[in-house]
């Protein structure tokens, strides 16, 4: 017992520190993430003025609001080819629950979902999946609108960000919001949207993905190499820290029991004076 209760201090213990702490950071660089690639479905630049367009909403019967607004897409065929289609929205700083959203191509029998669990975040980008009608290729005869519903719980204002680009600037394959207000040589408001698409099988190691940002080495072994040193430098501390605490315990548990024998020294050191108190009173 006395040769393991040091092993245990100096190896088990520190090993079991440093497992803890680097079991984490292994789990997580060791983890692969899905290859999606985003690309804006216009560009933003600078001296394009910003505003929200507010979407047309009415109040639903259970309390909830439905919020909606037509699109503008010249070329929809090219939509379907894309996994997601996502939309940044503007919630004018109201916490809301989004309950559904769906895009519609009209004419067609596509459909773009908000995934199950979806959740709202202002000024961010809400994402619709495409859903399996538009897979095998549009069905019917696409008239270059796109139909969109949000129904929701929380706010009844909701818009979409856009740019307002030159009538002359805008690409066929942009989504536009139509303005009725505005001539035909007016700026068109461009919605801000975003495809995104996963490629299956070009997953990657998260480590593999830090190199090549930090651009340090083509492979990824220096950084799997700069976390077995952290981990040795955690197991050293972890046997010093370990050794302090044993010897604060060993300290603590040493220093009653002397006290307690000290009384007990004490008690004992006084009886010889009583009994020589006694004898000195039967002596002759």
């Amino acid at each position: 017992m006395m040769r393991i209760a040091p092993r245990l201090h100096r190896v088990v213990w520190p090993a079991l520190i440093a497992a803890v702490l680097g079991a984490p950071v292994v789990v997580t660089l060791a983890g692969r993430v899905p290859n999606i690639v985003e690309a804006d479905v216009a560009p933003r630049l600078l001296e394009w003025p910003v505003r929200a367009v507010d979407m047309d909403h009415r109040a639903l019967a259970d309390g909830a609001t439905l919020a909606g607004t037509g699109l503008r897409l010249d070329q929809p065929e090219g939509l379907a080819a894309h996994d997601e289609l996502r939309l940044a929205v503007q919630l004018y700083g109201a916490a809301a629950n989004l309950i559904r959203g769906e895009i519609w191509l009209a004419g067609t029998d596509c459909f773009y979902r908000t995934p199950a669990g979806s959740t709202f975040t202002d000024h961010e980008y809400l994402t619709f999946h495409r859903g399996r009608e538009c897979v095998r290729g549009i069905q019917g005869h696409p008239t270059g609108v796109l139909v969109v519903r949000i129904e929701l719980r929380g706010t009844e204002r909701i818009g979409l960000m856009t740019s307002d680009v030159p009538a002359a600037s805008a690409g066929p394959n942009w989504i536009t919001r139509p303005d009725i207000h505005r001539g035909p040589d007016g700026p068109v408001s461009v919605v801000w949207a975003r495809y995104a698409d996963t490629y299956v099988g070009g997953e990657r190691r998260r480590s593999d993905l830090l190199g090549y940002v930090w651009q340090v080495s083509d492979s990824s072994v220096w950084l799997w190499v700069a976390v077995g040193i952290a981990l040795m430098s955690v197991f050293r501390r972890g046997d010093i820290a370990v050794a302090r605490i044993v010897g604060a315990i060993a300290k603590s548990r040493g220093s009653n029991p002397r006290s307690i024998s000290g009384s007990r020294r004490g008690r004992t050191g006084s009886r010889p004076s009583l009994c020589g108190a006694r004898a000195a009173a039967a002596g002759p």
